[in-house]
């Protein structure tokens, strides 16, 4: 169970919580998910734009494509709920008597979600670069990916896991 959403201490838009939820499948395949499959980045104290950006990666990334858009909505919701729910608070008055009680988060507007496995430009492919890979003598490094989202003639921009040291 996800008990509350914190900003990591590296990047504080990018929110952590202590598991990372299920996918919604006909079967419980997912209930021993990985933690680490499950990241979420507040795009309004990034950018401004009211909206969540949720990655769901590894065997629970593969479950989350098989889902239909309405699952897929029910299972982020519910992610979500279970990580904020807890902290929005709704003032009720009942017959002059103010209660505060636990609030709901409000559902999407929209939800926009990939098929990353479908895509014809990629095909679910990502940058890996493992620890102590080597490559005609020159190890890989973390500074790799600085160099790579660097810009090409201020015409050329790199998006994708492969800029991000984080």
């Amino acid at each position: 169970m996800i008990n509350i959403l914190i900003p990591s201490d590296d990047d504080p838009t990018r929110l952590l919580g202590p598991t990372g939820g299920r996918a919604p499948s006909q079967d419980a395949r997912m209930a021993g998910a990985d933690p680490q499959a499950l990241m979420v980045f507040d795009l309004h104290a990034q950018c401004g734009i009211p909206a969540l950006c949720v990655f769901v990666a590894g065997e629970l990334g593969d479950v989350a494509e098989t889902c239909t858009d309405a699952q897929t909505t029910e299972w982020v919701t519910g992610v979500v709920q279970q990580w904020l729910g807890g902290l929005m608070k709704k003032a009720t008055d009942v017959n002059g008597d103010t209660k505060t009680e636990v609030g709901v988060v409000p559902k999407p507007v929209e939800v926009v979600r990939t098929a990353w496995s479908k895509n014809e430009h990629v095909f679910g492919s990502y940058a890996y670069i493992p620890v102590g890979s080597e490559n005609d003598r020159t190890s890989a490094s973390p500074l790799d990916q600085v160099e790579l989202k660097r810009t090409m003639w201020d015409r050329c921009f790199w998006a994708g896991e492969h800029t991000e040291l984080n």
